[in-house]
């Protein structure tokens, strides 16, 4: 298993992990939103969302978001402690949803 020295693992490192984490965090504090934006030429929601005083999920005490405006496809993620610090900055470009691959593609 692979895990970070702030203890985040690789198998729990995925969109469906993230979105839980920040819903958990949603419902232990307050979520901004910052407005609209651009990343990379794509129309972005700026989203703050901070745990109340004392409460983190997996050691996160605040995320921010730019989300997707279409998908909600998270185009940057940065997580930080209770103290402010940074734990992790996610950046995502040139990802495809649901991309089409020829029939022949996994029998290689």
């Amino acid at each position: 298993m692979i895990q970070s020295p702030s203890g985040q693992r690789v198998d729990r490192s995925d969109l469906g992990a993230l979105y839980q984490n920040v819903m958990t965090l949603q419902n232990q504090g307050k979520t901004t939103v910052i407005g609209t934006e651009s990343i990379a030429n794509q129309a972005v929601i700026h989203l703050i969302v901070d745990g109340e005083f004392g409460s983190s999920v997996s050691g996160v005490s605040q995320f921010q978001l730019w989300l997707d405006v279409t998908t909600g496809f998270p185009l940057k993620v940065i997580s930080y402690k209770a103290d402010g610090s940074l734990i992790e900055l996610v950046e995502m470009s040139d990802y495809q949803i649901n991309p089409m691959f020829p029939a022949d593609f996994f029998d290689q």
